[in-house]
């Protein structure tokens, strides 16, 4: 099983010196490792020559990107990727020496088609450890917790973008996410209900462990700023992958419950009422930004869908088949 590794960076060289000496390290070395950077961040490109000019016993790769998101980053380091399999991690992460070699047992399975596991978070307060992580409840509510796993291997809906990996082939990032310059909030739920979609299984296994520094971010507003527009964003990436990826009943149960119930990242107007009573001036403040990135998530999916009822109308009709794994 050959698995190439994506890492998107831009202007973190500490952080990024770190994760690719943890790749180095891996008791299973990856079959190649390409870095996407951008043209305009000199110091790191200058390094990064540097380092694919080294003797290696995998392939390493420099691949140059002109604009800027992480999602363009990503995109582009999958079409460089030549191995069965491509796995995601960060320039502020560093992987375990057995991140690999674990993840590469599970694709011995042709049923399962992406893989990934627990992120460490390094500079932060330790909490308790959470057997429910990665799923979609069927009224809407992702619950994310991948960061403290525990546990068995299990079946998961959604995977965490630091540390997630798919077959090659799989791979299909939603042309329509938002973002502020860096990385699009929730990129990875597209991508994993996708996978779902079309019959894979995902699994979560704790023991695929990256350690992650979450250090601040470059070009767009940092995880502890409360932005407006980070949040309308991040709310529309959501709502966007939700409706796109998900059945009629939970698209129905989802808009329902991210309008009256949501949560403290998101509130709907029953959070809303909590955070009031509580004096949770943040989240309180998220409110507006939220519900207009749902409302504008959801008429970007109504004209989306009415377009593609248009085309399917115009096009001539062919031999249904059904589908199977064998037709991706």
């Amino acid at each position: 099983m050959n698995i190439s590794v994506v890492v998107p960076t831009y202007k973190r060289l500490h952080d990024l010196r770190r994760c690719l000496s943890a790749l180095d390290q891996q008791t299973s070395l990856p079959y190649e490792v390409i870095v996407v950077a951008r043209s305009s961040d000199f110091e790191t490109l200058t390094y990064i020559h540097q380092w694919t000019a080294q003797k290696a016993s995998y392939s390493r790769k420099l691949w140059i990107v002109t604009l800027p998101g992480q999602v363009h980053a990503l995109v582009q380091g999958v079409e460089a990727a030549t191995g069965d399999v491509v796995a995601f991690t960060d320039d502020d992460s560093a992987p375990s020496s057995n991140w690999l070699r674990n993840m590469a047992v599970h694709y011995q399975n042709p049923r399962v088609g992406g893989v990934g596991g627990r992120d460490i978070l390094r500079n932060h307060p330790v909490l308790p450890l959470q057997r429910t992580v990665g799923k979609l409840t069927w009224y809407g509510k992702l619950i994310g917790n991948h960061h403290l796993g525990e546990g068995p291997p299990r079946e998961v809906d959604v995977l965490k973008g630091v540390n997630m990996s798919f077959r090659t082939q799989l791979v299909q990032f939603s042309p329509f996410l938002r973002g502020t310059g860096g990385p699009e909030t929730h990129n990875e739920v597209g991508v994993c209900l996708r996978v779902k979609r079309l019959g894979y299984a995902l699994i979560y296994d704790p023991e695929v462990v990256v350690n992650h520094y979450a250090v601040a971010r470059v070009d767009s507003e940092q995880r502890t700023q409360l932005s407006t527009r980070l949040v309308r964003h991040s709310a529309f990436n959501m709502q966007m992958s939700l409706l796109t990826w998900t059945p009629w009943h939970q698209k129905l149960s989802r808009l329902a419950f991210a309008t009256l119930v949501g949560d403290k990242a998101y509130p709907g107007l029953a959070r809303l009422g909590i955070a009031i009573c509580r004096r949770e001036i943040r989240v309180i403040k998220s409110f507006a930004p939220a519900q207009l990135g749902f409302l504008i998530a959801f008429m970007y999916w109504l004209f989306r869908a009415g377009s593609d009822n248009k085309r399917r109308a115009s096009e001539t009709p062919t031999p249904r088949h059904t589908v199977t794994t064998e037709d991706v």
